[in-house]
């Protein structure tokens, strides 16, 4: 059970921050002059490096939770 909670923790921050980042980026978008300024930063800033960093994370929790390598 601590090991579960540790590691709902440890997600929860994760997504915290990740939430944190996108409310930042978004803000920057909201100050540029132009639309496509706007969508090219929340696209470069915002959805890309989340979406990697939500494939890592998805990646190491599949291979935590089936240790012998198959998905």
């Amino acid at each position: 059970m601590t090991h579960y909670w540790l590691f709902f923790k440890r997600s929860f921050d994760m997504y915290l921050i990740v939430i944190a980042w996108l409310y930042v980026v978004l803000m920057l978008a909201v100050v540029q002059d132009s639309l496509i300024r706007a969508g090219i930063l929340l696209f470069f800033l915002g959805f890309l490096p989340t979406l990697i960093v939500l494939r890592l994370r998805r990646r190491r929790i599949r291979r935590l939770k089936n240790p012998d390598g198959e998905f």
